[in-house]
C-alpha cells in the first residue's frame, strides 16, 4: 500500500473512495492507499462478516455485530476471545502493528490479524532529503529536486530526476510524470471501478484538504463535499465525508436499468396489477416506467418519483425491487438507508410486435431509449448525484420467426455495441453495458415455430461476455400463448433483478445449462451447470409434456424411444434410450416438444428440471411470496 504522511493531504492527489486513513497514538497520521481488492484481502478473516464495524480498546463491551473491528490499544481484549494486541513487532527498528479482529457466527468465534506498518517513528526533520532518508516531509525541510527519491511500492517507484517526478512501475515503463512547468504527462491510463461495499470513509474534516489546481480544476468545492467534474461540470463523482458507501457494482447514486424489447417488457394480460406500492429507492420518470405512450409528453422527464405502475404490469417493478433486496440479503447493504441514499431508475422505452431491426439504432424506439438516458443523466445531475446505466433486461424475439439464429446474434450484438457507445457519449464513466437475456416460449405463428430465437439468444449468452442468460419462459403463465399474466411478469423482472446484482457484483452467471455431456451405448450424460444445487423436476409448477421434456431423435428426425430420465449427484441428468446412441442423433429440451400452437407450463414447450434457488431466494413484496428458481434453459444439442 502506498502511504502519506496525514498533514501532506492537503497537496496530494487523492481519491476518496481509495484510502484507509489511520492515526497512532503519537499523533503520526498515515493514510494508505488501497484498491478494493486489496482491502478486502486486508480485511479476509475467516470466519467473519467483512463489514466494518469501527475501533474497539481493551475495555469495550462485548460486540452485538459479525464484523471487523479495529483494536486501536495494545492490551488483552478480554470480550473479544481474550486477543491479545501488540504495539509493535518487537524488531529493530520496532515498527506498528494494525491488529484487526474479525467477529464470526454471531458473536462466537474471534479471529486476529495483525498487519506490520512498513513504517518507522520519524526522527529529527532533515534540512534535504536525499535517497534512503526514513523521516517524513515536515515543514521547512528541503526537496532536492535533483536527487533520485525513490520508493518501491509493491513493485511501483516514484523517483525525481531532473526536476521532474515519475511514477515507473518494476520494468521501469513511465506511468506518469510530473514537469517542471505544472503538467502532467500519462502512459496508458486503465480505470477499473471500485466498490466500497465492505468499507466506509467517515469523518475526515473536507475543509483541511485544498482541492485546487489539480489535473485541470476537476476538483470543486461544495460546502462540506468535493465533486469530481469534468471542463463541462458534468459530475462523475461526489465526495461526502459524512459517509461514502455505495453498493458492490452499484458505482454511482443513480443506476439507470432499462427494459427493452417487444411487448412483454410493457403489456400483460389477465389480471390487475401487482406492484401497487411504492419502494423507497426505487424511481421511475414522472409518468411511470413505460414510455411509448407519452412520447411528445412535456411532462415525462420533470423529475424522478417513487415508482409506480400504470395500466399495465411490467417485469420493471420486479426487477428493481429484486435487485435492491438481493444486496439488502446479501451484502447487508441497503442502497436507499440514511446516508447511502442511491437509487434504481427504470425504464422501458420498448414497443410490441416489432423485429430486433424495428428495435436497434436509427429508429425511433431505439431514440427513446437514448432519451431516457439523457434524461436520467440530467435529472440525476441536477439533484447533485451522478449517474450510471450498467444493463438492460432484454425481453424480444417473437417477431423475428424468420430471422436465421446466426443473423439474430449478430444484430443483437450490433445493437448492444451501439447503445454502449451512445450511452458512453452521454455518460463517459458508464461501464461496459451488459444484458441479461430472456429465453422465448411462445406459441408458434402460422405454423412455423418461433422458439428457435430463444435457441440463439442463450448461445450467444455463452459466446459472448456481455451477454448473461436469464429466466426461461416456459414455466409462466401465458394466457394468450404469447403475454404473461402480471404475476409471472414480475417474477420474469425479479429473476433478471437479481441475476443482475450476481453480475454486477463480479459473478460469472450461467444460469441452469447443459455445460458439457457425453455418450456411450444407449445413454448420454449431462454435466449441468447448477447455481442453486439440486437439481429437481418439478411437475406441480409445469405438468410433465413426457421424460421430464426430454426428446430424442435420429439425424434424419425420426424418434428414438427414451426408456429413463434421472438426475444424478445433484447436477447431472442421465438420458436412457432403448437403442445406441449414435453421432448425429439430435437431443431436445423444452423445444418444439408438447403442443406448440399453444405456450406456458400447462400444455406449451416446455421442461420440468430447476435449481433449487427458490428455497433462499424469494421475492415477496406486495404480499406475493415467489420462489426464484433458475430453470433449465431449452436446447437442441447434435451429438457428436
Amino acid at each position: 500500500m502506498d502511504e502519506i504522511v496525514i498533514k501532506d493531504l492537503a497537496t496530494a492527489t487523492i481519491d476518496g473512495k481509495q484510502y484507509l486513513i489511520l492515526g497512532s497514538p503519537d499523533g503520526v497520521g498515515i493514510a494508505y492507499k488501497a484498491e478494493l481488492t486489496e482491502v478486502g484481502n486486508f480485511l479476509n478473516l475467516s470466519g467473519a462478516a467483512t463489514t466494518f464495524q469501527g475501533n474497539i480498546t481493551p475495555t469495550s463491551p462485548a460486540p452485538t455485530l459479525d464484523g471487523v473491528y479495529l483494536a486501536t490499544t495494545p492490551g488483552t481484549y478480554t470480550n473479544y476471545g481474550g486477543i491479545v494486541v501488540n504495539a509493535n513487532n518487537g524488531g529493530s527498528p520496532a515498527k506498528p502493528i494494525l491488529t484487526f479482529i474479525g467477529v464470526g457466527a454471531d458473536q462466537t468465534t474471534f479471529a486476529k490479524q495483525e498487519n506490520v506498518l512498513d513504517y518507522e517513528v520519524p526522527g529529527a526533520p532533515s534540512a534535504t532529503i536525499t535517497e534512503g532518508d526514513t523521516n517524513p516531509v515536515q515543514v521547512g525541510a528541503v526537496f532536492e529536486a535533483n536527487e533520485a527519491i525513490k520508493s518501491n511500492i509493491e513493485g511501483i517507484n516514484a523517483q525525481i530526476v531532473r526536476g521532474r517526478l515519475e511514477i515507473i512501475d518494476g520494468d521501469g515503463n513511465l506511468g506518469a510524470r510530473l514537469n517542471t512547468d505544472g503538467t502532467w504527462e500519462f502512459g496508458d491510463v486503465t480505470v477499473r471501478q471500485l466498490s466500497a461495499s465492505a468499507l466506509n470513509i467517515a469523518s475526515l474534516a473536507i475543509n483541511e484538504i485544498i482541492a485546487k489546481n489539480i489535473f485541470s480544476n476537476v476538483f470543486q468545492s461544495d460546502g462540506d463535499k468535493i465533486m469530481i467534474t469534468d471542463s463541462n461540470d458534468n459530475i462523475g463523482y461526489i465526495f461526502d465525508p459524512k459517509e461514502i458507501k455505495l453498493a458492490e457494482g452499484l458505482s454511482t447514486q443513480v443506476v439507470h436499468s432499462t427494459t427493452y424489447g417487444q411487448s412483454l417488457t410493457i403489456f400483460t394480460v389477465s389480471g390487475a396489477v401487482v406492484t401497487t406500492s411504492t419502494e423507497s429507492g426505487v424511481y421511475t420518470f414522472t409518468l411511470g416506467p413505460i414510455m411509448r405512450p407519452f412520447d411528445g409528453d412535456p411532462t415525462t422527464y420533470n423529475d424522478l418519483r417513487l415508482s409506480f405502475q400504470v395500466q399495465y404490469e411490467s417485469p420493471c417493478g420486479g426487477l428493481a425491487r429484486m435487485l435492491k433486496k438481493a444486496y439488502i440479503d446479501e451484502d447487508g447493504y441497503d442502497l436507499s438507508a440514511a446516508g447511502n441514499n442511491q437509487k434504481i431508475l427504470i425504464s422501458a422505452p420498448g414497443q410490441g410486435g416489432q423485429p430486433i431491426l424495428n428495435l436497434s439504432k436509427g429508429t425511433e424506439n431505439y431514440n427513446r431509449f437514448i432519451e431516457g438516458v439523457t434524461n436520467g443523466k440530467t435529472l440525476a445531475n441536477e439533484e447533485g448525484s451522478n449517474y450510471s446505466h450498467p444493463f438492460v433486461y432484454w425481453k424480444q424475439g417473437e417477431d423475428d420467426w424468420l430471422t436465421n439464429n446466426e443473423i439474430y446474434k449478430l444484430r443483437l450484438k450490433k445493437l448492444r455495441e451501439d447503445l454502449d457507445a451512445d450511452i458512453k457519449a452521454i455518460e463517459p464513466n458508464n461501464p461496459d453495458l451488459f444484458f441479461i437475456c430472456y429465453q422465448l416460449a411462445t406459441a408458434d405463428l402460422g405454423g412455423l415455430n418461433r422458439s428457435h430465437i430463444g435457441i440463439a439468444t442463450m448461445d450467444l449468452c455463452r459466446e459472448s461476455p456481455y451477454f448473461f442468460a436469464g429466466p426461461p419462459m416456459y414455466p409462466m403463465t401465458h394466457p394468450d400463448n404469447v403475454h404473461l399474466n402480471p404475476i409471472s411478469s414480475v417474477e420474469s423482472g425479479a429473476i433478471a433483478g437479481y441475476i443482475a446484482k450476481k453480475v454486477l457484483s463480479g459473478y460469472d452467471w450461467k444460469g441452469t445449462r447443459v455445460e458439457n455431456f457425453e455418450f456411450f451405448d444407449n445413454t448420454i450424460i449431462l454435466n449441468y451447470n447448477v447455481e442453486s444445487l439440486p437439481l429437481v423436476f418439478d411437475t406441480t409448477r409445469v405438468t410433465n409434456p413426457g421424460n421430464y421434456g426430454y426428446n430424442l431423435f435420429t439425424s434424419a428426425g425420426v424418434a428414438k424411444t427414451i426408456t429413463n430420465v434421472e438426475i444424478l449427484r445433484g447436477e447431472v441428468v442421465k438420458i436412457t434410450s432403448n437403442v445406441p446412441i449414435v453421432a448425429g442423433d439430435i437431443l431436445r429440451y423444452a423445444y418444439k416438444n408438447g403442443n406448440t400452437a399453444t405456450a406456458g407450463n400447462q400444455t406449451g414447450q416446455r421442461g420440468n428440471l430447476r435449481d433449487s434457488q427458490g428455497l433462499t431466494v424469494i421475492y415477496d413484496f406486495d404480499g406475493l411470496n415467489i420462489p426464484l428458481n433458475n430453470w433449465a434453459q431449452a436446447f437442441e444439442i447434435t451429438i457428436k
